[in-house]
Formats: C-alpha cells, sequence, structure tokens
C-alpha cells in the first residue's frame, strides 16, 4: 500500500509539473503567434514600398544578414545558431511568399 500511495503522489506530482510547463509552452506560443503576426505586417508595408518602388520581393543580402545576426543572438540559448536559423529560414520563406502575394 505505502508504495501505491507513493507513485500515485509521484505521478501527480510529475502531472502538475508537465501541466505547469505545457501551460508557459502554450503561453509562449501565443506570444510567438502574436510576433509572428507583427513581425508579417511589417512585411507587408514593406512589401507595399517594394512594389512601388519596383524593387524584387526577395533580398539575398538582407536574407543573409537576419540569418548571421539570428545565428550570433542564438548562441547563449538550448537551441543552437543552427536550430535558429533552419526556423528563420522557414519564416523568412513563408514571409517572401506573403509579400509576393500582395495585390497590385
Amino acid at each position: 500500500m505505502l508504495g501505491t500511495s507513493l507513485r500515485g503522489e509521484t505521478e501527480t506530482s510529475t502531472d502538475a509539473q508537465l501541466a505547469k510547463c505545457r501551460a508557459q509552452i502554450d503561453e509562449a506560443d501565443e506570444q510567438l503567434v502574436q510576433w509572428l503576426n507583427r513581425r508579417a505586417a511589417i512585411v507587408v508595408e514593406v512589401g507595399k514600398i517594394k512594389k512601388r518602388a519596383k524593387l524584387p520581393v526577395t533580398a539575398p543580402a538582407r536574407e543573409r544578414q537576419v540569418l548571421a545576426r539570428i545565428a550570433e543572438k542564438g548562441k547563449a540559448g538550448p537551441l543552437s545558431p543552427e536550430a535558429l536559423q533552419r526556423i528563420y529560414a522557414t519564416i523568412i520563406q513563408e514571409m517572401k511568399g506573403l509579400e509576393k502575394n500582395l495585390p497590385g
């Protein structure tokens, strides 16, 4: 009986810890979505400016600059700079798609 009680308490404690961590992840995800949408709104403005100036959507030098900056900023985190660059490469690709599909 003692073992069952302790195991039940451990499972409950583990469940509570996991629930707390998952709630924090959910909150971080909400913030990420807000920041991505904020970034997208800025990209829309950039796209309008480029369209008026007849500039191309793709700016390879700017993309390299962003990826290099992200790698540098990411050195201190648990995600490797390379992982962050892969994530940002996907973000950039999606933002370019948004920019390409602007009306006008």
